[in-house]
């Protein structure tokens, strides 16, 4: 509805990681992904160039879609499975670099995210973070959820947070869906859905990760008993860290920043 409002036209159309998982499962390099991923991640905790586990096996397609592309380019399925490879390596390395992190911010002990979707960004975010630390004024802005929360008390609260985002995004979503009374229901509904979810969502993560932390730390005894006292992670989907109500309101307030980037930016053609 937003996109439609802003009268957006593009002729690509992000299709999103469902049909991209596909299509890369379904390529040459998706036959071989799994096994090379899996080889790869046991060549590195036996070298010890990693810490981390990788048991997300069904996002091994990001090492599938890239290799596909190397294909796709090069006609040459050797060269596509190499550069798969290489991919994967690099997500375990972006996942130890930020493992320390993602556990203290999140609460989350004993993983790492390799999700390429989420660690490939971390170079990035470095230098960024980097070059921001440096700039007067800006390096003493520390907005975070918690501050947000004492300086304006319920509003900062998480559930009204998603209430009033829902609020700003279902106006200007709905602004002309019908009579008031249409536009109304939807707009408060779009409020009330968003403000649940941000009540919801932690409580299912946490009860996820309830489930996981038998698991980390079976997989952990394993290895100490075959390798000592080492530590390891284990390599998890950046979903289980959605929840966090920074993430989620974080993602809320990027949807109508992504659709004015796609205004404004010349040349682009995706929506």
């Amino acid at each position: 509805a937003i996109v439609t409002n802003t009268g957006i036209h593009r002729d690509i159309i992000d299709v999103g990681w469902p049909s991209a998982a596909a299509i890369a499962f379904g390529s040459s390099v998706g036959l071989w992904v799994i096994p090379v991923g899996i080889l790869v991640n046991i060549v590195l905790l036996l070298t010890r160039m990693t810490r981390t586990l990788n048991v997300d096996v069904w996002n091994f397609w990001h090492f599938a879609f890239v290799g596909s592309l190397v294909v796709a380019a090069t006609d040459n399925l050797a060269y596509g499975i190499a550069v798969a490879a290489l991919v994967a390596a690099l997500s375990l390395l972006f996942a130890d670099w930020s493992a320390r992190a993602v556990q203290q911010f999140y609460g989350v002990p004993g993983i790492s995210v390799p999700h390429l979707a989420s660690a490939q960004i971390l170079p990035i975010a470095i230098v960024l973070n980097w070059i921001m630390d440096r700039i007067p004024g800006i390096n003493r802005i520390n907005i975070n959820t918690d501050t947000i929360e004492r300086r304006f008390g319920v509003f900062g609260e998480p559930v009204v947070m998603g209430l009033i985002i829902g609020l700003v995004l279902g106006a200007i979503a709905f602004y002309n869906a019908g009579d008031l009374s249409v536009v109304l229901a939807k707009v408060l509904g779009t409020g009330m859905t968003l403000a649940a979810v941000m009540l919801l969502l932690p409580r299912m993560v946490k009860i996820l990760m309830e489930g996981l932390i038998p698991v980390s730390d079976a997989a952990q005894a394993f290895v100490r008993k075959r390798t000592g006292d080492r530590e390891l992670l284990v390599g998890l989907d950046s979903a289980i860290l959605i929840g966090h109500p920074a993430a989620i309101s974080s993602s809320l307030i990027l949807v109508p920043i992504a659709i004015i980037l796609s205004i404004i930016l010349p040349g682009n053609r995706v929506i």
